[in-house]
């Protein structure tokens, strides 16, 4: 049987990728996570229970964790979803981005080198990237796609950009199979695949800065997204939040009561948008969240970039 590692398989990517791999009769999942502010086992609970997955709960540096289990689950396909994540987070602590996603990317990568040299057999190493290594589009810019130039612009952006560049490198050096995934999402692909063609519940918006985003937001009787960064915002500006998801990375917005998961299903949203309006703001947000005045170190970045004569 095949035995696939998945990392990151706690956090909301990695965990409803396990769930469509689990749907259908075929690999072993093995989920390697490091169970951080994105990572929350209840994504996949009812999975463990019933053994169809098994966890290691490690970090993707540590090279002997990795490469002891690489030997001991036979691994012969990785699917690398694992990452610190979102933009706002790189800029107020970049060093986490360096390790995780450039030297953690290189640690995997060579494990598998090490493991699969010589050996027989179908292997596959995805490597999941983002669209944000390709940078900002303008109004009338084309849209993305995998061949575009890659002109990162947060240490996000640049150390997911510098996980790619290792990852085709391994391919091209050593011959190691390997598939990069940058799935742009720009409104092109949206319509491409249906989305957005003869839909009324989309609606596309002329696009607009972040500070405009921030106070747009900030008078909202309660903010519907599948953002994880806008549970984050909503929880420290005191807003109800409402997140059409089953899973979340933020998983302490809901322990607290700013934030509810919704699913997709239209009625199930219109209750939990009910419900935490019902609440009338009565939640604390995290100690986390207030660690170094952190909601006041996001405003001055945004306003800096507004009004310090750095707009672009």
């Amino acid at each position: 049987m095949s035995t696939w590692l998945v990392t990151g398989g706690a956090g909301f990517i990695g965990s409803n990728f396990v769930r469509m791999a689990c749907s259908r009769s075929g690999p072993r999942i093995v989920v390697l996570d490091a169970l951080t502010y994105a990572g929350n086992l209840m994504n996949i609970s009812d999975l463990l229970d019933d053994g169809r997955v098994d966890f290691v709960k490690g970090d993707i540096c540590d090279e002997a964790l990795v490469a002891a289990h690489f030997a001991s689950h036979e691994i012969d396909c990785v699917v690398h979803v694992a990452a610190e994540s979102h933009v706002d987070r790189s800029i107020l602590g970049p060093r986490p981005f360096i390790r995780t996603n450039i030297e953690g990317t290189g640690v995997l990568l060579d494990a598998a080198r090490r493991a699969w040299d010589g050996g027989q057999g179908r292997r596959v190493f995805l490597h999941v990237s983002t669209d944000e290594v390709f940078g900002s589009l303008g109004p009338d810019d084309p849209p993305f796609n995998e061949s575009s130039p890659y002109r990162p612009g947060s240490p996000y952006a640049a150390s997911k950009a510098s996980s790619d560049h290792l990852a085709k490198a391994w391919a091209h050096t050593f011959g190691l199979p390997v598939i990069v995934s940058t799935h742009p999402r720009t409104r092109h692909h949206m319509e491409r695949f249906g989305v957005a063609a003869d839909n009324e519940n989309v609606r596309f918006l002329e696009p607009f800065g972040l500070f405009d985003f921030v106070k747009l937001e900030k008078n909202a009787f309660c903010v519907l997204s599948d953002s994880g960064t806008v549970q984050e915002e909503c929880c420290i500006f005191r807003i109800a939040n409402v997140t059409i998801r089953d899973v979340t990375e933020r998983p302490e917005t809901v322990d607290c009561g700013s934030n509810m998961l919704s699913g997709v299903e239209p009625e199930s949203v219109l209750r939990c948008v009910r419900a935490v309006l019902d609440r009338a703001s009565a939640w604390q947000a995290p100690p986390e969240y207030l660690v170094e005045d952190v909601s006041s170190t996001v405003a001055q970045l945004v306003l800096g970039y507004h009004f310090g004569g750095r707009r672009r």
